[in-house]
């Protein structure tokens, strides 16, 4: 038994390191502001899409309002074998935007990875951002992007998200669970340590991209913004940045039924197995190992062989999650109280340990594509 206290307090003491050292450069990070006289880089815009006719409309006004000239901005559409209409809406939606293409992605089954590829390689500038097509954004979006791409000069951008989601338990748990992941993240690349990014929010160079051999990892079906930040970070010649501003923020939206969210981070699970980056297999593991040891501390309260190690497990970590998410909401304009944190904080190694093993075994559904198990 003793051998079980010491690990579960050192896997803890090991995550609150990680993670209250992200916050710290979270926090000390300095906020982005572009001057206010700039030439306007040229930027292309590119969203892949499969079966999204319902947020067709909001993303395309969601554009075509940006605060930045047309004539310097491109928005490629890539529809990914749609089968419910998506294109022909997006086709018409777009008939009067002459900076708009739809295009379609020729490859077979096809994929995100493939279509991305498809409307990267057929841009016409050299700053690429890439977004999902659920999503919206602030007038000055792709301002302060183009802005941070011409005064830092990097070669590739992770920028902020948030989420949002419908009212109620389920929503309020989604948003939480999700800006504690992005956070994580936010202070990561902070750090100068990146483990992982968005594709709502991503940026980087055309020539970058095209001189990489299979820069999104092909044979895995999803992670194609993750793949593509470590193949880079492995290039140690070559510059990432967050970007920290309100106003850069691409906001995805939550899901409706709980078959979606599952669906959603089995996807993210089937990736995981694929990752080679130090950094983010040391958080990966420290993460699942702080949640396991959670889950066997309960076990040990309720068949009463111990009845403080779950107390002290539990608040350690939930109190250590609440500091770091409660500051990136903060970012965002939003706030949690630490009561309801801490309920959902309850919830989540069970809900993780059981989303990650069933993941490994039954594979997801996703866009009304079936995917298989991952194999290593």
């Amino acid at each position: 038994m003793i051998v079980t206290f010491l690990f579960s307090f050192a896997v803890l003491l090991v995550y609150v390191y990680i993670i209250q050292w992200y916050r710290h450069e979270w926090i000390k990070y300095r906020g982005f502001r572009p001057a206010e006289q700039g030439a306007k880089v040229p930027v292309s815009v590119v969203v892949a899409f499969r079966n999204e006719v319902e947020n067709m409309e909001t993303l395309i006004v969601s554009l075509k309002t940006q605060d930045y000239p047309a004539e310097k901005f491109e928005v490629i559409l890539v529809n990914d074998h749609s089968e419910d209409g998506s294109e022909i809406k997006a086709m018409e939606l777009c008939s009067a935007l002459p900076n708009f293409r739809v295009i379609s992605n020729l490859i077979f089954p096809g994929g995100k990875k493939s279509a991305l590829e498809t409307g990267i390689r057929s841009a016409l500038n050299e700053l690429i951002i890439t977004t999902d097509a659920d999503c919206t954004f602030r007038p000055k979006w792709i301002d302060i992007l183009a802005g941070f791409y011409r005064e830092e000069q990097p070669d590739m951008i992770i920028g902020p998200v948030d989420i949002t989601c419908e009212p109620g338990f389920f929503g309020k748990y989604q948003e939480v669970e999700f800006l504690s992941l992005v956070a994580s993240g936010a202070g990561a690349a902070a750090a100068e340590r990146p483990i992982y990014c968005n594709a709502a929010c991503f940026a980087f160079s055309k020539s970058l991209f095209v001189q990489m051999h299979d820069p999104l990892n092909r044979k895995v079906v999803s992670g194609d913004d993750t793949f593509f930040l470590h193949a880079v970070k492995r290039m140690k010649d070559k510059k990432i940045r967050l970007l920290k501003s309100y106003h850069a923020v691409a906001t995805t939206q939550g899901f409706s039924t709980v078959k979606e969210y599952v669906d959603q981070h089995r996807r993210w699970v089937s990736k995981s197995i694929h990752y080679r980056d130090r950094d983010t297999i040391l958080t990966a593991v420290t993460v699942f190992l702080v949640n396991l040891c959670v889950f066997l501390s309960a076990a040990l309260l309720v068949t009463g062989l111990n009845f403080w190690l779950f107390p002290l497990m539990f608040c350690g970590k939930a109190l250590n999650d609440y500091l770091m998410v409660r500051d990136y909401m903060q970012f965002c304009r939003k706030r949690t109280s630490l009561a309801e944190f801490f309920v959902f904080s309850l919830m989540y190694p069970f809900v993780t340990l059981w989303i990650s093993i069933s993941g490994m075994v039954t594979g997801y559904q996703w866009k009304g594509r079936h995917n298989n198990p991952p194999v290593s």
